[in-house]
């Protein structure tokens, strides 16, 4: 039986060589199509002084923001403040952007560490805001909004 069927590949070389193109070609296509995906799945970022911040999504279009210390559990939160989607914002889902280029927290003049949020619905508009917080010693404070900011090219909120 495996005789037979690799005489039949030999025999059929030519069809399976332009099925074998072919695959490779749509599946080459598929890589292209979804290389710009929003990078919904960064939602935990780890500070440098062994504080954390977490995104965890708690409803349909519900975001709690968690600051805590230790191990990555809702116990161990420091603050933490729900956002819901409103008028600008759609909280759906919610992930780390880059501050700078391959940096995710940069840090103010009082050394206070920075980081960015951007927020997405799976809809068809990607031109969203980056929303820019201050981490303090036992809160986030949202200190800027950046119009604009693309989520698809992961590209960094300052240049």
């Amino acid at each position: 039986m495996l005789k037979k069927f690799f005489r039949d590949m030999k025999i059929h070389k030519r069809r399976n060589d332009f099925l074998i193109s072919t695959l490779f070609v749509i599946l080459l296509g598929a890589q292209i199509c979804f290389a710009g995906d929003v990078p919904v799945d960064r939602d935990f970022l780890k500070l440098p002084d062994q504080r954390w911040i977490w995104l965890e999504k708690t409803g349909w279009h519900t975001t709690r923001i968690i600051l805590g210390k230790g191990e990555k559990s809702f116990k161990n939160r420091i603050w933490s403040e729900t956002r819901e989607t409103d008028g600008t914002h759609t909280w759906a889902y919610a992930f780390f952007v880059r501050m700078r280029p391959n940096q995710f927290i940069t840090f103010d003049a009082d050394k206070n560490p920075q980081v960015a949020v951007s927020t997405y619905d799976m809809g068809n508009n990607i031109i969203r805001y980056a929303i820019v917080y201050r981490v303090h010693a036992e809160r986030l404070e949202m200190i800027q909004e950046i119009p604009g900011f693309n989520a698809a090219t992961d590209a960094s909120v300052y240049k």
